[in-house]
């Protein structure tokens, strides 16, 4: 299960361990719209959605990767740990920025 979180939306994707996407859902897609999306609630339904899923296929092992900053990501993780399934791995996969933007050039007079 890989979970990107987005400045405007929250992705959930279930795959393969090759990469094979079985299935796919965001919050956007469960008429949810503008800044609602960002909300627990909103990120809950589509959350909710991939688990039953995965419930429905009868998945043994999950691995949960998650990318991008939310503050709700431990919630997140805590509702995925409800459903019961047993997780193999949690990794956060966020990119982090090494030295910053690099600085503007001085103006010589």
């Amino acid at each position: 299960v890989s979970i990107l979180f987005t400045t405007n939306n929250v992705i959930c994707s279930l795959t393969t361990l090759n990469g094979l996407v079985l299935a796919w859902t965001s919050s956007g897609s469960k008429k949810v719209t503008g800044s609602k999306k960002l909300t627990l609630a909103g990120m809950c339904s589509a959350v909710r959605s991939i688990m039953e899923y995965a419930l429905k296929t009868q998945f043994t092992d999950i691995s949960l990767r998650l990318k991008g900053v939310s503050k709700y990501k431990k919630l997140i993780m805590k509702s995925l740990i409800s459903f019961g399934l047993q997780f193999s791995s949690i990794s956060d996969i966020t990119s982090i920025p090494h030295n910053g933007c690099r600085l503007k050039r001085t103006k010589r007079i």
